[in-house]
């Protein structure tokens, strides 16, 4: 048997916030900039890969490599957007017998889902509107608005 929305506005939560080609907006805040956060949907990591503790990671993109996973795992989870982005430093971990120790850097978040406005304004964005002048520097990653 099919449900039917207990109202008007649910429907169109239901309806009209199903869209293809979202664009994951990220911000180094707790707030996405004209935008409103529904509610928290959790913590996110993802992790470069092990290196010399001393040293950064041998990849020169491992930053956008671990924004990419980042978004992944936001994007598995149904997620808007990722809040309070940053990037910190996984525990050093000892190799027993060579002196080396070893490091790997994590980007956080907090995965959110935003507002059925939010996420048009995302798409219309996406579909070729500029988006909004971006002060922090950032500018876009992976073609995902960054704002911080």
């Amino acid at each position: 048997m099919r449900s039917f929305p207990e109202s008007a506005s649910q429907f169109l939560t239901e309806k009209h916030c199903e869209f293809e080609d979202k664009i994951m907006r990220i911000s180094s805040t707790d707030v996405i900039e004209g935008s409103h956060v529904l509610y928290t949907i959790g913590k996110i990591k993802a992790a470069s890969s092990w290196h010399a503790a001393n040293g950064a990671p041998p990849q020169d993109n491992w930053r956008e490599l671990v924004v990419s996973e980042l978004i992944r795992k936001a994007e598995d989870i149904d997620a808007d957007a990722i809040i309070s982005f940053d990037y910190e430093t996984d525990s050093i971990v000892p190799i027993e017998g060579t002196g080396l120790q070893l490091k790997r850097i994590l980007a956080t978040g907090v995965a959110v889902k935003l507002s059925c406005a939010a996420r048009l304004n995302g798409i219309a964005q996406k579909a070729g509107s500029k988006p909004s002048r971006d002060e922090s520097g950032l500018g876009l990653i992976l073609g995902r608005q960054f704002t911080s």
